[in-house]
């Protein structure tokens, strides 16, 4: 029999943040109600539900007599008593939230993917999302969050270099090494990886495409870090080009993010794209760029939003979002609390 966790939580740009991830964690073996309205949660304090797990901020009162029988934990925006077994930080992952709670939530493959290599790929159904920025602020602030981090670009025209402080390309050795044999370049790959704010494989010289270099030799360089265990997450940014092998990958990835704007044509656009790709959804997140609380938002009718999980809303800055940014501004602490 499926237990039933309330949670309980006032700030709805949190809980949209959180809920989709935290259900799917729990979703066989318990079903969770979300309380984000006060009247709400002052019709639930002054009836007796039959309920096993209530979470709820710190601050709010509760009548403890009639709650007596049932595990309690609160949300606190401090980590100062993090140790405490009944104390949950608001801004942890989901995962470790269930963790907290009760292991026994989690599937074996949930529990098992904690160790291990983890990639999320990166991708768009349309040029001028800002995907690039996108993925080099997720490698940013995975680094932040003391994780060993690598960024790839699996993309044709490898442009994230004015990001960062980017002069040198691949080896001339790595690059001959890749028209000729491209599980021996694999194994050379270490030797090439750069380290600035987190680790990244520098842009070849020329287009990837002269050194036969397609989608399927960044699947090799992939897998060889994955199968050597050196990173906790590998970023992997891809064209917007759809094929069936970037299909099968998104599919595999830990976690596939989307990024989309808010008007019409490019909701349109992820639409199909994603129609086309997921086998399943589990693993998919959508970030919207370049938001303008001004101008229609498509993307919130759309029915993406109760279908996939939500990363957040990132405002559109007058003068484009740069590295340097990201790394003053918290624009990007919810969408890194969702794929940790």
């Amino acid at each position: 029999m499926k237990k039933t966790i309330v949670f309980i939580c006032l700030d709805e740009e949190y809980v949209n943040a959180i809920e989709y991830k935290f259900s799917h964690l729990v979703e066989k073996k318990a079903e969770v109600i979300f309380i984000t309205n006060l009247n709400a949660f002052n019709d639930f304090i002054t009836k007796q539900y039959m309920i096993d797990i209530l979470i709820l901020p710190v601050e709010c009162e509760l009548n403890k007599t009639i709650y007596n029988n049932i595990r309690i934990f609160y949300l606190t925006d401090s980590k100062e008593n993090e140790d405490n077994p009944q104390i949950i930080y608001k801004y942890c992952s989901a995962k470790s939230m269930v963790e907290k709670i009760s292991s026994d939530f989690l599937e074996q493959d949930e529990a098992d993917s904690i160790k291990g290599t983890k990639v999320i790929g990166v991708v768009s159904s349309a040029g001028g999302t800002g995907k690039t920025v996108m993925s080099l602020a997720i490698a940013y602030g995975l680094r932040e969050n003391g994780y060993r981090v690598l960024y790839i670009s699996a993309t044709p025209y490898q442009d994230y270099s004015y990001y960062l402080n980017c002069n040198s390309f691949l080896s001339e050795k790595f690059c001959y090494q890749c028209s000729v044999n491209i599980k021996g370049a694999a194994k050379m790959l270490e030797h090439e990886v750069k380290k600035e704010d987190f680790d990244y494989i520098p842009p070849f010289k020329n287009l990837p495409i002269s050194y036969h270099i397609d989608f399927s030799s960044y699947l090799q360089f992939v897998d060889y870090f994955k199968r050597n265990n050196l990173y906790d997450y590998i970023i992997v940014e891809l064209s917007s080009e759809l094929q069936l092998d970037k299909a099968a990958f998104l599919n595999d990835c830990y976690k596939s993010v989307i990024v989309t704007l808010q008007d019409n044509i490019s909701v349109q656009k992820t639409k199909a794209f994603l129609s086309s790709i997921v086998d399943n959804n589990s693993n998919l997140m959508i970030i919207c760029n370049k938001y303008n609380k001004d101008k229609r938002d498509y993307l919130m009718n759309s029915g993406l939003l109760e279908k996939y999980e939500f990363g957040d809303y990132i405002k559109e800055f007058p003068n484009g979002l740069e590295l340097k940014d990201i790394k003053n501004l918290n624009v990007f602490d919810k969408v890194i609390r969702c794929l940790k």
